[in-house]
């Protein structure tokens, strides 16, 4: 989940609030973890507000056995190549990787996005996925 704040008359208008929560299940609908968010639109752009001044915001989930998950410091550094700040940490009960993204705007943020997909994938698979169109 994520979003990226977009005013484009530059009149100050932002959403009020935008919440989210993704559970991750077994198949026998145990819980394996749950990411959450919730943040007020007042606090976009705010330079000491928790995005930092950055106007948006991802959680990328890599659901994967440990042994098909991608190296935490690859898995930043393709993302804060792309423009973003990103910190990543393997999930709870070993269900794969959780990583947020931070970025001045959208476009930065899907860069970010398309490279963090690229290292999970390659992890995944064992070779590198062949460029996606858009």
């Amino acid at each position: 989940g994520g979003f990226a704040g977009h005013d484009p008359r530059q009149d100050g208008g932002r959403f009020e609030r935008c919440s989210s929560e993704t559970p991750v299940l077994r198949p026998d609908e145990t819980r394996l973890l749950s990411e959450a968010g919730d943040i007020g639109g007042d606090t976009i752009g705010v330079g000491f507000g928790p995005l930092g001044g950055m106007a948006a915001v991802a959680t990328v989930l890599v659901i994967a056995r440990p042994e098909r998950c991608p190296d935490l410091a690859r898995l930043e550094a393709a993302a804060d190549a792309s423009g973003c700040i990103a910190g990543a940490t393997a999930a709870p009960n070993a269900a794969g990787v959780v990583m947020r993204l931070l970025a001045p705007e959208g476009g930065t943020l899907a860069g970010g996005i398309e490279a963090a997909f690229n290292v999970a994938a390659e992890a995944a698979l064992g070779f590198a996925p062949a460029r996606r169109r858009k």
